[in-house]
């Protein structure tokens, strides 16, 4: 009896230990409070907590969450779980890598994912925890390069700049816009810092769409599911207040509701312009202040969703403020 208990012990010490090391090696492969903005074809990536951030190695190389970075550049991802490997696809090109392992396959051939000076580095595809789950993380470049992209690299001030473009150009057609909505045909919630009834109906909008808490905070909050038909789901738009480097941040609230169901969005206005449909199953985009606006300017966006049989607008106008805005 006495053995087996120090049998028993034993296997919990060696637990605890083994633990500890999975811990210890990935605090020691990443360098922390690292800032990075990375944008894709001019369009900023919004990482999250649930998603995951860039992060860098003590190697000084940049790793980034493999999903949201690919999907933002238009390619499709997929999982195994069993087999621990990740796929990324576009038309002409797959990639697959195996969590640990330093190399991928390129339309089957294999390569290492890391290269320095035109030798082969020992940077391995990992899963990293998030909020949540984990997510598979892999060198920046390697994906990007992969799939024919030109990636861009500056630091200053210590942020990381990333810029990436994919070098697809798409031939623009006028697209038919099947119906406008505005602000008037809108549920709308102002929630304003310390109004505690504006807060008690914004997580309850959160609790119902499952949209994280994390996200939630004051603004505005452009609720459309009254305009709901038959074969196409409304949006809840979440306008935050300012932030940060962010003049404001714009969320869909029931983006659980589109995922799987092929809807695309794009947004518009003076500052900036998104010519590309993007997937809507993670979309989320900041504001920078960088890219022009003044507190008291007053702006037109112009939201658009479509699936593969309408395409609907929401615009709104905003007066810029120095931390509320005016939304109409």
């Amino acid at each position: 009896m006495y053995s087996h208990k120090k049998h028993l012990i034993l296997l919990a010490l060696i637990l605890v230990v083994i633990f500890s090391l999975s811990i210890v090696s990935y605090g020691e492969e990443f360098f922390s409070h690292e800032s990075f903005h990375v944008k894709i074809n001019d369009e900023e990536v919004s990482f999250t907590d649930e998603l995951g951030h860039p992060k860098l190695t003590n190697t000084n190389r940049t790793m980034v969450p493999l999903r949201i970075i690919s999907e933002n550049m238009g390619y499709k991802v997929g999982w195994d779980s069993k087999e621990q490997v990740a796929t990324v696809e576009s038309g002409k090109t797959k990639i697959a890598l195996k969590i640990g392992e330093n190399v991928a396959f390129v339309n089957g051939k294999k390569v290492p994912i890391d290269v320095q000076d035109g030798k082969p580095v020992d940077t391995k595809a990992m899963l990293v925890p998030v909020k949540g789950s984990s997510r598979t993380y892999v060198p920046l470049r390697f994906i990007s390069e992969a799939m024919g992209a030109e990636v861009k690299y500056e630091r200053k001030d210590g942020v990381n700049y990333i810029e990436i473009n994919t070098g697809e150009v798409e031939v623009q057609e006028e697209e038919k816009v099947d119906e406008v909505i505005g602000i008037k045909d809108a549920k709308v919630l102002v929630a304003r810092s310390g109004d505690k009834n504006a807060s008690k109906q914004y997580i309850e909008l959160a609790k119902k769409y499952e949209f994280p808490f994390i996200a939630l905070g004051p603004g505005h909050y452009l609720d459309y599911k009254q305009n709901q038909k038959s074969g196409f789901i409304e949006p809840v738009i979440q306008i935050s207040d300012s932030y940060g480097d962010k003049w404001f941040a714009l969320s869909i609230v029931n983006v659980q509701e589109y995922r799987g169901k092929g809807y695309e969005v794009k947004i518009e206005s003076k500052y900036f312009k998104s010519t590309d449909w993007k997937s809507i199953n993670y979309w989320g985009h900041g504001f920078a202040k960088e890219y022009g606006g003044k507190v008291g300017e007053t702006l037109k966006y112009e939201i658009s969703i479509r699936n593969e049989n309408k395409t609907k607008t929401y615009p709104f106008v905003i007066t810029l403020g120095d931390s509320e805005h005016i939304i109409e």
